[in-house]
């Protein structure tokens, strides 16, 4: 009998949580689907980062002036 030989972690590491990637389903018009497409996931992804920065900008002025 074979001595049982412990399993390589192969493989990618896991992600934290604030990077995993979740999949969701969205409709868009074909216009906006063809944009997504022209330009890629990666800037798409840049678009909301930028749009989640520029946000918390403003709820932190919002915060100070009160």
């Amino acid at each position: 009998m074979e001595s049982e030989k412990p399993k390589r972690g192969g493989g990618r590491p896991p992600l934290p949580e604030d990077r995993k990637l979740i999949k969701r389903s969205m409709s868009l018009t074909r216009e906006h689907w063809d944009h997504v497409d022209e330009l890629g996931m990666d800037h798409v992804r840049g678009m909301f980062d930028r749009d989640i920065a520029k946000h918390r900008r403003a709820k932190s002025r919002e915060d100070i002036e009160e």
